[in-house]
């Protein structure tokens, strides 16, 4: 989450603004470096279609069902992760958004 909103301040800011829900997988899981391409992969927007489907900031597809997440499109290997914990955090014109805490990230090892 430091990470987000440090070093992809940017990113955050304009997401958090939108209401967007982050997807924040646990310190130890995290690769040694971290792009933009990650950090997109892990801010969910909803899907127009489907209750528990979500688009990423860059286009791939999700599935958050109770205590799973899961990859439906665009990765190249498939994989699900447990839902760790939820926050609800707020912007600066005090709109909620949501924080989800994973055991791994979607892409990577």
């Amino acid at each position: 989450y430091n990470v987000l909103t440090k070093s992809f301040a940017r990113v955050f800011d304009k997401s958090s603004q939108a209401c967007h829900t982050f997807l924040v997988p646990v310190l130890t899981s995290l690769p040694p470096r971290i792009d933009i391409e990650f950090v997109k992969t892990h801010v969910l927007t909803p899907s127009p279609y489907f209750k528990d489907e979500f688009v990423t900031l860059n286009e791939k597809v999700v599935v958050v069902k109770g205590k799973d997440v899961m990859c439906r499109q665009g990765f190249r290997y498939p994989r699900n992760v447990k839902v760790l914990s939820e926050e609800t955090s707020y912007n600066e014109n005090f709109e909620s958004f949501r924080l989800i805490l994973t055991s791994a990230p979607l892409v990577g090892r």
